[in-house]
């Protein structure tokens, strides 16, 4: 039986909680949803002190309800933007990229902040599925999805993790400030400590694409 956990704070009589996102995630779930309904606010007696008042729903079937999107996958609106010459294309080109790399850094800020879940990345199985639907959208769609490839693996390899440029990188930049390098024992250290991070990931994101870590 599948539960779906919804938490609203309540603080100085004023709702926090986002009643939309609810009503419309209830439209969606399935019969047998068992919905935890938990609400956090200030007790009656302290102005300081919290309690969680936890409520168990069962969504029940409503056909006054009206949801437009039930059963139906519209595909996103698109257009494409052509260049009127040389020098507007270089522009569009970088901007592109320019905008791929940092959204890799925010998607990055955001894993590490817990705003978006480590289940929702891929590996190379998801990738090859991912490029071979936007070749399907034409030789344009799938230069783009090669820039943005690209870029991500640029950004990903510059990050300091040992055996990764970036890690090197940090280890000159090191030796630059100390005059001398790090001692062989802690080279060699954080070399294997950042292989078993890039090892762990591989093993993560292969977990995902093959279906033995649910998403």
């Amino acid at each position: 039986m599948r539960t779906f956990t919804v938490r609203f704070d309540l603080e100085r009589g004023e709702e926090k909680g986002t009643w939309p996102f609810f009503f419309r995630e209830l439209q969606k779930m399935v019969a047998g949803t068992e919905v935890d309904f938990v609400v956090r606010r200030p007790k009656p007696s302290a102005s300081e002190e919290f309690e969680e008042l936890k409520v168990q729903l069962a969504p029940q079937v409503a056909n006054d309800w009206f949801l437009a999107e039930r059963d139906l996958i519209f595909e996103p609106m698109t257009f494409d933007l052509r260049a009127s010459g040389l020098g507007e294309a270089i522009a569009m080109g970088a901007t592109e990229t320019w905008t791929s790399v940092t959204l890799i850094y925010r998607v990055l800020n955001s894993l590490g902040r817990g705003d978006v879940s480590p289940r929702a990345l891929v590996g190379p199985i998801g990738l090859v599925q991912a490029a071979y639907r936007v070749a399907s959208q034409g030789l344009g769609r799938f230069l783009l999805f090669l820039t943005l490839l690209s870029a991500n693996l640029a950004v990903i390899n510059f990050l300091p993790i040992p055996v990764l440029d970036g890690g090197h990188m940090a280890f000159l930049i090191y030796e630059g400030i100390r005059r001398k390098p790090p001692s062989e024992a802690v080279y060699v250290g954080l070399s294997y400590l950042g292989l078993a991070i890039i090892l762990a990931i591989m093993l993560w994101v292969f977990g995902l694409d093959l279906g033995f870590i649910a998403r």
